[in-house]
């Protein structure tokens, strides 16, 4: 386990990484579910109640098939999860072993639970695929190819902004490196204010551009990609 004291501050606890386990998934599931909404919380804006739904779309694959890729932040003092970030190292092969675990599972939910108890989220879901990624598939493949692996990261609220991103971000990259990763991507929108200039911190590119309107929301909404080549050490 990498430890490391963030703070001198005794509101910032000393923070650790370490990889995941069994024990974290109800904490990763709430604060997935806190940032979920392009980097804000999901909680009262009835955009996506069926949590079970969300999670199985975006998060439960990676560690419930890749959990050697998912690592977690943590309080070391009492092993408090606070975050994580979780990824593959290859990303088409993810996406067809994806498609044959999940995807049945996610159409069974969808067609037997949330249709009728939670329509806005079969609404959101139904946009989701709609968006897609509108005529760019040439380039994302492109970018699969050069830059195989992705990740997704995501703090509690209240741990922004206080070093457990970085600690986070460079302990999966040197997981990246030492696997022989030639380069990594990943995927955030313009409304993420946040997680723009952090990636841009960590040496990441923005590759391409996808409009669209992944959210029923009022606002502009393009997707941004997001490249960093991997150099081995």
């Amino acid at each position: 386990m990498n430890t490391i004291s963030s703070s001198t501050s005794p509101s910032i606890p000393q923070l650790a990484i370490r990889g995941y386990q069994p024990k974290d998934l109800p904490a990763l599931h709430e604060i997935y579910y806190q940032t979920g909404l392009m980097g804000e919380s999901l909680v009262g804006t009835q955009k996506f109640n069926d949590r079970k739904l969300f999670n199985m779309l975006f998060f439960d694959y990676y560690v419930k098939y890749e959990p050697e890729h998912c690592f977690v932040l943590v309080n070391s003092a009492t092993d408090e999860a606070l975050g994580y970030i979780i990824g593959t190292l290859d990303s088409i092969v993810q996406e067809k072993a994806f498609t044959r675990k999940m995807g049945w599972r996610i159409f069974l939910r969808m067609f037997l639970v949330s249709w009728w108890r939670h329509p806005e989220s079969f609404k959101q879901i139904v946009q989701m695929i709609r968006d897609g990624e509108h005529g760019h598939q040439a380039q994302m493949d492109q970018i699969k190819q050069q830059y195989p692996a992705h990740l997704h990261i995501n703090l509690s609220p209240h741990m922004q902004s206080k070093g457990g991103g970085s600690m986070l971000m460079i302990h999966f990259l040197d997981h990246l490196r030492k696997n022989h990763v030639t380069g990594v991507h990943l995927g955030t929108t313009n409304q993420n204010l946040k997680a723009v200039p952090f990636y841009q911190k960590h040496g990441f590119s923005l590759a391409l551009e996808i409009p669209g309107k992944m959210w029923d929301l009022p606002i502009e909404q393009i997707e941004l990609v997001f490249t960093k080549l991997i150099k081995e050490a």
